[in-house]
């Protein structure tokens, strides 16, 4: 009987203690989130422009809005764990009527005033029957301290493979994933 006892007591104890460990585990799950914000910036490829490399594009600095996107999913820059660039797409946003054809690559970089350049994305190999939008591969890595900072700077490298007598205007926009832990 004293046996029947100490079982039980063992197996009920065993049972709460497993139940208590699963809500941590389950707690800390429902702490994380993950999300996905845009930013966008635009740049011009000036007409004439020669056949070859170009890597000094002007582009402005880009103030970044994910101090708002991780306060309006209730969570802060210090607890977010990863920021991964899960799209980068460009679009011609004049003239109307060009493609991408005139271009063979374009890469693009990411830097800020405290964290060295890295190569963001890249389109290689870009068909002459491309279209007006262009996809680019992101690199997948981690660029979370890179999109934390209130600023960030992109870097243009494109391989013109033919002339355009106008100027190309062009919008980069940018899906981020972000995973963070809640407030």
């Amino acid at each position: 009987m004293k046996y029947l006892i100490k079982t039980t007591t063992a197996a009920l104890f065993l049972g709460v203690m497993m139940i208590f460990s699963s809500c941590d585990i389950e707690d800390k799950i429902n702490d994380t989130i993950t999300f996905e914000y845009t930013e966008e910036s635009n740049f011009s490829i000036p007409g004439s422009a020669p056949i070859g490399v170009l890597d000094n594009l002007p582009t402005p600095s880009i103030q970044s809005s994910s101090q708002e996107e991780f306060e309006n999913n209730n969570t802060s820059a210090e607890r977010v764990d990863e920021v991964i660039l899960n799209e980068l797409n460009l679009s011609i946003t004049n003239p109307s009527d060009r493609t991408f054809s005139f271009l063979s690559s374009v890469k693009i970089y990411i830097s800020t005033n405290t964290e060295s350049e890295i190569l963001l994305a890249e389109r290689t190999n870009i068909p002459q029957n491309v279209g007006s939008t262009l996809m680019l591969e992101t690199t997948g890595e981690n660029i979370k301290s890179y999109v934390v900072e209130d600023q960030f700077s992109l870097r243009y490298e494109i391989e013109v493979r033919e002339t355009t007598a106008s100027e190309t205007d062009i919008n980069a926009e940018m899906v981020f994933g972000v995973s963070a832990e809640l407030f």
